[in-house]
């Protein structure tokens, strides 16, 4: 019989082992027992578990666009528009684009009052990235039909172009838009 045919061999280094006594400590299903002496106390010290995640998107609906094409503000607008224009409060997307500025997708990445809406800068980034985006647009919507850009909307813009820079997905445009479609504006970044 080999030390690999062993039953008692320890399962860290391989080494035959002679200990088999109850113990309270479990590790990997494993009694801690199972392990040589000279590993027992190594697993004891560096043994934890780990949880192993995964980061799904999910498709909640889809919308008709009349090209998947997104090259201008007006194409931008256009989807903004049809998804959060007549909104009475404020939200906040990003529309992901592949390297042909085709529309791959659009998230939800920020909901708020009739006059504010908080934007985490990690969840946006987090949405564009979990899409494999090669670029995004960040639009929202003024419920007040004035589509000028607050002091926040230049600076969170700022940042985020900022940020989304170090992460090499580009924005490449930030909308405002409002109930009437005609109506709109750009945040200077």
């Amino acid at each position: 019989m080999t030390d690999l045919d062993d039953p008692y061999g320890c399962p860290y280094c391989g080494e035959p082992s002679t200990r088999r006594t109850t113990s309270t400590y479990h590790v990997d299903r494993r009694m801690i027992d199972d392990y040589c002496d000279d590993c027992s106390e190594i697993v004891k010290t560096e043994s934890y578990r780990i949880p192993i995640v995964a980061l799904r998107m999910v498709r909640e609906r889809t919308i008709t666009l009349a090209s998947p094409k997104c090259e201008s503000a007006g194409d931008a607008i256009a989807i903004a528009h049809k998804l959060i224009g007549a909104s009475p409060v404020e939200h906040v997307i990003a529309i992901m684009l592949n390297g042909a500025n085709e529309v791959t997708g659009v998230a939800t990445v920020g909901q708020g009052g009739m006059s504010t809406c908080p934007v985490s800068i990690p969840a946006v980034l987090r949405a564009v990235l979990t899409s494999h985006a090669a670029g995004f647009i960040l639009a929202h919507n003024h419920p007040s039909g004035d589509p000028s850009a607050s002091p926040e909307d230049v600076r969170v813009t700022a940042a985020l172009a900022a940020a989304a820079t170090i992460v090499g997905v580009p924005m490449l445009d930030h909308v405002i838009v409002t109930a009437d479609v005609k109506i709109w504006g750009s945040v200077p970044s």
